[in-house]
């Protein structure tokens, strides 16, 4: 063999030594291999930026806005979406920026500093995509919900860690350091994200103040009616429950009927049911406040708004309003409490009450039974009474499926039962409103189908009033009054907490922060 040719094997040898020790920066990312990587890191800058947009401004966000699985909004608002109060997108920029920027830098710097530079890029990529692994590990087995566009960065992360691992001419050596660097670097994020406090994932959305508005002082004389005191401007009524037997009031209309549209009857009436064939006659007129049948395990009474009064003798308190005594009450005598910031009023007897009767807070509340975060909502409004708050909620029960509710975005059929859930849940109230609290807190626990409520009901009480119930427009009809409410406080996020001059709106955990909103918001 030559000299020459002796000479070229061992610089060749010589040259795999060196690459088996420090690697070879000056070869590493030559194109198109570094336009590559470039580009993907461009791409998660661009999305990583428009989701840090979207946490500061609120706003929604493009064809991810739904209340499915598929939904931007739900996964962007828990507690895995920031990092010490910081929105996660915020350093997923300052990641894909620096990449990007190595990448277009990295042919211009001198040879020594290529090094350097090629070792804090993969160090970024490989931590980026250990990242993306745990945020996607959230998203399938914490948030039960996906995020389009958070996806589609994780994407980028784990391409551009993958690209460096293989093609970035590190030695085995400097592997092992980079890598074991970007595992603290994605450990310690980790770390943070469990022990930090839950982030606030709900909104306060305040009623203008108009000007000259004067709130009057608590009067227990003067009703809502007087001028000169703060009140909604219509008494939103239930729909009638089973008419009395011999009294035969007309169907209601199948829409939606949009109310506050007369003047001179400042009662918003709902639809009316006829009494179901199934009633026995009786020969006698019954009076307003008598029972019509007895009910299983609980007097089954009816309610007839145009008769005046209640039957029930389990009724709730009212909630203080602001600049009205906790006594608010309708002309009829009923208790009210405001919803939708005061733009309507609910009378207490007509509604889904979960809580103790002499609560001195009652809070009206918009949800969907299969929704996790309004599952969440309830399970802290349960501790904050089990803690001893004197709180009671008015259930206003909505399905979030655009086949019974035209405000919704969802249509996977998969999700249909949800209407079908809020009716029965209805029924369920119909059947026993003094049990309804531990059946609500049975049907909020978790998710649950239809057929499995309409299974528990009908194993406490006896099938045929279950049917009975169900086969009538009543619970129906408070379901069309509940969407209608959903829709007038804006649609969109649920649970909805409503205030006399505020609605709150997501999620809430903690039963301490709930219970010091609630005192401010509706006692203040």
């Amino acid at each position: 063999m030559s000299e020459k040719a002796l000479t070229t094997a061992r610089k060749r040898r010589l040259r795999w030594e060196y690459l088996q020790r420090h690697g070879d920066p000056v070869r590493h990312l030559r194109d198109p291999r570094r336009r590559w990587v470039a580009g993907l890191a461009l791409v998660g800058l661009a999305i990583s930026g428009y989701l840090f947009y979207i946490a500061m401004t609120g706003s929604k966000v493009v064809g991810c806005g739904g209340d499915g699985v598929i939904s931007c909004d739900h996964v962007l608002t828990t507690r895995w979406s920031s990092v010490l109060g910081i929105p996660v997108s915020l350093p997923a920029m300052a990641i894909y920026g620096f990449i990007s920027s190595a990448c277009i830098a990295l042919p211009h710097v001198r040879p020594m500093a290529r090094r350097e530079l090629t070792q804090a890029t993969t160090l970024a990529s490989v931590a980026a995509m250990l990242a993306a692994f745990w945020f996607v590990g959230l998203q399938i087995f914490a948030i039960g919900h996906y995020c389009l566009y958070c996806l589609a960065a994780h994407a980028c992360s784990i391409a551009l860690g993958i690209t460096m691992l293989y093609h970035g001419r590190h030695s085995r050596m400097q592997m092992a350091r980079l890598g074991g660097l970007a595992f603290v670097a994605a450990a310690g994020l980790i770390v943070t994200q469990y022990f930090q406090p839950a982030p606030i994932t709900y909104t306060i959305d305040e009623a203008p103040v108009e000007m000259g508005m004067e709130i009057a002082p608590a009067d227990d004389t003067q009703s809502n009616s007087d001028a000169d005191v703060f009140s909604a401007p219509d008494v939103f009524s239930a729909p009638d429950v089973f008419s009395a037997p011999d009294v035969f009031l007309p169907p209601p209309e199948p829409a939606i009927e949009t109310p506050g549209s007369d003047t001179a009857s400042p009662v918003f009436e709902a639809p009316v049911t006829e009494a179901p064939e199934s009633a026995a006659p009786v020969t006698q007129t019954p009076q307003a406040d008598s029972p019509i049948f007895e009910a299983p395990l609980s007097r089954f009474e009816f309610i007839d708004p145009s008769k005046g009064g209640s039957p029930f003798n389990w009724l709730a308190g009212i909630h203080p309003v602001v600049g009205l005594a906790s006594q608010n009450r309708a002309e009829d005598g009923t208790r009210i409490i405001p919803v939708n910031k005061s733009s309507r009023s609910l009378k207490i007897d007509q509604w889904m009450l979960y809580g103790n009767e002499g609560a001195e807070f009652v809070v009206p509340i918009i949800f969907d039974y299969t929704c996790s975060h309004c599952q969440k909502t309830f399970a802290a409004v349960q501790a904050a009474r089990q803690n001893g708050a004197d709180l009671a909620v008015l259930a206003l029960p909505i399905p979030l499926h655009r086949s019974c509710n035209s405000s919704s975005s969802v249509r996977d059929a998969k999700h249909a039962d949800r209407c079908m859930v809020a009716k029965v849940s209805v029924a369920a109230w119909l059947l026993d409103r003094e049990g309804f609290g531990k059946m609500h807190e049975w049907i909020i626990k978790e998710t649950r189908s239809s057929d499995e409520i309409i299974s528990e009901l009908k194993r406490l009480y006896p099938p045929e009033k279950v049917d009975e119930i169900l086969a009538s427009s009543t619970p129906q009809d408070y379901v069309n009054k509940h969407v209608f409410l959903y829709r007038e406080a804006g649609a969109g996020t649920v649970p909805k907490l409503s205030f006399p001059r505020a609605t709150l709106v997501g999620e809430i955990t903690d039963p301490a922060s709930l219970m010091r909103i609630v005192r401010e918001k509706a006692g203040s």
